[in-house]
């Protein structure tokens, strides 16, 4: 018999949110206000995380998701980066839900 253990460092869902918040802030082709709208969107979820509101930060983060979806329909936003921004906050839910 064999076992394997894969040793890896997991993210909070603060830190993801940081990350995401980093990616945007560094994206050289997201119009600005879309970039600002972003940013304070997931600057919300961190508060809400901060204060044990996992609900309110899921709800933030599906909302932001959606916003997302309209910006790439709009054009505001490359199909790659949004996607990316969307499986990361995704990322995020899964580990505020415990997925």
């Amino acid at each position: 018999m064999s076992l394997f253990v894969t040793l890896g460092t997991v993210e909070s869902p603060t830190d993801l949110t940081d990350t995401i918040i980093d990616d945007i802030g560094s994206a050289p082709d997201i119009p600005e206000e879309v970039e600002n709208s972003y940013i304070a969107n997931l600057k919300k979820v961190n508060e809400f995380i901060g204060s044990g509101k996992t609900t309110a930060a899921t709800n933030q983060l599906e909302a932001f998701i959606h916003k997302i979806q309209q910006d790439i329909t709009q054009g505001k936003v490359s199909q790659e980066d949004g996607d990316l921004y969307i499986m990361m906050a995704q990322d995020v839910i899964d580990l505020l839900t415990g997925n």
